[in-house]
Formats: structure tokens, sequence, C-alpha cells
């Protein structure tokens, strides 16, 4: 059966209301032939995202009303694999399963693109051998980072990354780190390794069910316009990270490709 991501804005919600409302939800599921596999709950934001195995939306919707009656503004079917690379699970953690804990966790997520500069040019002038041990270290280099910073490797796309964090403090400190690192490394070693970072941050549904694909959209483009060495990210980034100690500073305003209005980047000073 296909697996359905729906959306539900509840003003107030709380992560012990949602906790309960799951249980209902699983009480009655069997009599809609669906599975409810995990949700998340932002009680700031008012959003609740449920996942759903189930053979369409229209059950997905009679489920949730027999159940409690909060009918979902949104139900998008998608890929599972995909949601457990941006989200983390796709099931409810044991503690929840055994009735222990509530989630308390949101389905907001800071998406980022890593890309290295000139891979191509450095292939045809180094050859594939030793351009196999640069990529190697590279990758080495930023998977460890993201891992330590509790981040998530969504897609290796050759010469850069894919990345999802739940925490923004933790995303801008990754891309910090990972600059810092190669700083070190180029100090000893050539050809240097020079790599451009962009960040945006918002939920996961989008209307034809590619998760979270404005935003994935943003963050690559906003990679594809940072100079190499440099960490770019959307206003929204900075205003999460109000109160921390990162250093924003105004970058340019530019008219990303997808996007109707231009936006203002913003530059995270790391030297």
């Amino acid at each position: 059966m296909p697996i359905y991501l729906d959306r539900h804005h509840i003003h107030g919600v709380t992560a012990e209301a949602v906790a309960d409302a799951h249980k209902l939800d699983l009480k009655c599921q069997d009599g809609h032939d669906v599975k409810f596999m995990t949700y998340w709950v932002d009680q700031g934001r008012g959003s609740v995202f449920c996942l759903v195995d189930a053979p369409h939306k229209d059950a997905v919707e009679a489920a949730h009303r027999e159940a409690h009656g909060l009918v979902p503004a949104d139900i998008v079917p998608v890929d599972p694999v995909l949601v457990e690379a941006f989200l983390g699970r796709v099931t409810d953690p044991e503690p929840v399963q055994k009735g222990e804990a509530v989630i308390d966790e949101a389905a907001f997520r800071v998406v980022m693109f890593t890309d290295m500069e000139g891979s191509t040019k450095l292939t045809s002038g180094l050859g594939d051998d030793e351009m196999m041990r640069i990529l190697r270290h590279h990758d080495q280099l930023v998977r460890a980072v993201v891992g330590k910073h509790d981040g998530r490797v969504v897609k290796h796309t050759g010469d850069g990354f894919l990345l999802s964090f739940a925490s923004t403090k933790a995303a801008v400190a990754a891309a910090i780190e990972v600059q810092k690192e190669l700083e070190r490394y180029n100090a000893l070693a050539t050809p240097p390794i020079r790599v451009r970072i962009g960040m945006s941050a918002g939920e996961p549904l989008a209307d034809n069910g590619d998760l979270f694909g404005a935003t994935v959209q943003q963050a690559a483009r906003i990679c594809a316009e940072a100079p190499a060495g440099c960490i770019l990210c959307a206003p929204v980034v900075r205003q999460l990270c109000l109160g921390k100690t990162f250093n924003f500073q105004p970058w340019e305003r530019r008219k990303l490709d997808g996007f109707h209005e231009e936006v203002e980047l913003v530059r995270v000073h790391w030297e």
C-alpha cells in the first residue's frame, strides 16, 4: 500500500494531546485497513504530521475522523526511504510503542547542500586515482562532522552532500566545522579542497509529494550562488539562530531560479 504523510494545523497543540490522539488512531486503524506508523508534533508552530500506510487518502481521513475528529489539512504520498533520510524514522520509537514516552519532535528541518569546487577540472588534472583519494578524504571529513552534530546524509551527490538537521544550531555549527577542518587540511596538503555550503529550512510537505521540495530547491540554489569556502543561508536560518553566538552578515539579494521573489542571502562568518 502507499505511504502517506498528512498535516494537521492545531492551534495550542501539546505533545501529550497528540500522543492521546495517536493512541486512538491505533485503536481504530484495523477497521479502515490503515497503519499509523509514527508522527511528529511542533507545539510552537501548531503543526502535526502523521505517517500512515493506507490504501488511499480517503482511508486516512476516515480513520482520523472516527478516532478523534482531527481531519488533516493535507495528505500526500511519500517515499518512506526519503522520510527516514530526512526525518530519521518511519516507526514510533520503542519507548512510545511501550507507552513509556510521548513524541515531542517537530518535522521542521534545516536542509544543507555542500559542493566541492572544481571537481571536474581537478579530475582532468590529477587523474582518477588521485581524485578518488581526495574525494574519499572529503567524504569522510564531511560525514564525520555531520554525524558529530546529529545530522543525516540524505544523498551523496559525488562531490557533495544533501544533508538534514533537526537543530538549526547544530546545522550551522556543522557547516562552520566543515570549513574549519578543510582549512586545516588545506594548510598541509595540495591541491586544496574548497567547498561551498548553502542552507534553508522548512516543513516537509509539498503538494506534489516531494519531501521538503521548496526547501531543498532553495538550499541547492543558495549553494550554487556561494563562492568556494563560503556558507550562505536563507534568512529563516538566521532568524532561527537568534540569541546564538554565530556571526551572520548580510551578503547579497539574489533572484534564485524557480523562486518569484529576490532573497536577501546571509553569510555565516566562520573564518
